[in-house]
């Protein structure tokens, strides 16, 4: 659902998106995507609530990673709309692959997936927030774009964005406790973006694991594995969740609650917290209606979940 101002104002004339909503700079792979209508754009267009927004992105099989973070940050930030943050998006590749053009004399398609993360996290300003790195500014793509600062999950995804509006294939790797990008058919090579796009291999993947877990902790392979989007932008979301648990902030804790609990599979978890943040707040007929929510997403603990709504009620008496 990468959509310039120009696509976004054809829609209403029957333009038509490719099969996952997605809209590209130019063809420039042989994967190029089919022309067919996203049936989520319409019901995400519907849709006032930006948790309701959020979840259209969710339930698409792989959502897409730039609607997915704008959503978010649309949460927290009501002076911006996701249509806005996308365009601000296409702009900045649109303008880097003129930039390469000028200078260069050929398509940036043509650069190596490892140019390209330098080019991106390097000359372009991209940067890695050493100083302020739990703010929750950094998870917030308004604020990274205007900033040209980030941390690694979000650095990479807008490396995976802007990649693929150039013509690039990348894909984000959860690490525990570090995100690296990796590009697709390049198994050899792996990119820092929070490190000036840096190429990493699996042996310094390997040795960057062990010196934040020690030796004692063992590497697996699967650390490397491409992340799905839900899984990114949940880990996004758990970001946020640290930076206002330490700002002390629950008006915005329970907005991330709310934005983790209509992501698929991790609703039940996501609504438990909820659940109990509402009643530390006194909330009580609020805590109830999330455990009532809780005996269809949980129904293995329908009885629990009945007895808490129950006990939550009968305070208000």
């Amino acid at each position: 659902m990468r959509l310039r101002k120009a696509e976004l104002a054809q829609l209403s004339d029957g333009s038509r998106l490719d099969r996952d909503g997605h809209s590209s700079l130019r063809p420039t792979r042989p994967e190029t995507r089919l022309d067919c209508a996203s049936p989520h754009w319409w019901k995400y267009l519907l849709c006032v609530d930006a948790v309701a927004r959020f979840a259209q992105v969710c339930v698409q099989e792989s959502p897409p990673l730039d609607l997915g973070l704008a959503a978010i940050t649309c949460a927290f930030q009501s002076k911006v709309t996701e249509v806005q943050l996308i365009a601000r998006l296409d702009e900045l590749a649109e303008g880097l692959a003129a930039k390469y053009r000028l200078e260069m004399g050929q398509d940036i398609s043509w650069l190596s997936g490892a140019e390209f993360s330098r080019t991106l996290f390097g000359a372009e300003g991209f940067q890695g927030d050493q100083l302020e790195y739990s703010s929750p500014s950094n998870s917030l793509l308004n604020e990274m774009l205007d900033r040209r600062r980030g941390i690694p999950i979000t650095l990479t995804i807008l490396g995976i964005e802007i990649g693929r509006r150039c013509g690039f294939n990348f894909f984000g790797i959860g690490m525990p406790g570090h995100f690296l990008m990796g590009e697709v058919g390049n198994s050899r090579q792996f990119f820092d973006p929070f490190e000036a796009g840096r190429v990493v291999s699996a042996q310094e993947a390997r040795e960057l694991f062990h010196a934040m877990h020690g030796h004692q902790h063992r590497f697996e392979e699967v650390f490397l594995a491409p992340a799905e989007p839900r899984q990114i932008l949940m880990r996004v979301l758990n970001n946020l969740h640290a930076a206002f648990v330490n700002q002390g902030d629950p008006e915005n804790l329970e907005r991330v609650l709310n934005l983790q609990s209509v992501i698929p599979g991790y609703a039940k978890e996501a609504l438990g917290q909820l659940a109990g943040l509402l009643a530390t707040q006194g909330r009580f007929t609020d805590a109830a209606k999330i455990h009532d929510r809780l005996c269809l997403e949980d129904p293995t603990n329908l009885q629990g979940h009945e007895r808490a709504a129950q006990q939550l009620r009968a305070r208000l008496n």
